[in-house]
């Protein structure tokens, strides 16, 4: 992953988990979401297991299919994951 992005990442990752009050706020969800993508092998669950370390989160896994078989419905998703 390319440093910049990576610590762009983590600047906002931290930025967002000192706003929970601000999100309680205003009456949105406090949630956060990234999308992911490069290449295999290039650090994309590492990143993932350390912006968890980072906030002291417990990740839990489950996948029972590919995740182009849980989107067959979603067109635009399988056009995605098969690129």
């Amino acid at each position: 992953m390319d440093p910049k992005e990576k610590q762009a990442i983590i600047n906002d990752l931290l930025k967002f988990s000192k706003r929970k009050d601000y999100y309680k706020k205003i009456g949105k969800a406090w949630k956060r979401g990234y999308l992911l993508y490069e290449p295999p092998g290039t650090g994309k669950s590492t990143m993932i297991f350390a912006m968890s370390n980072l906030m002291n989160y417990v990740l839990k896994f489950q996948r029972d299919k590919p995740l182009t078989q849980q989107h067959r419905y979603c067109p635009q998703l399988n056009h995605l994951f098969s690129s």
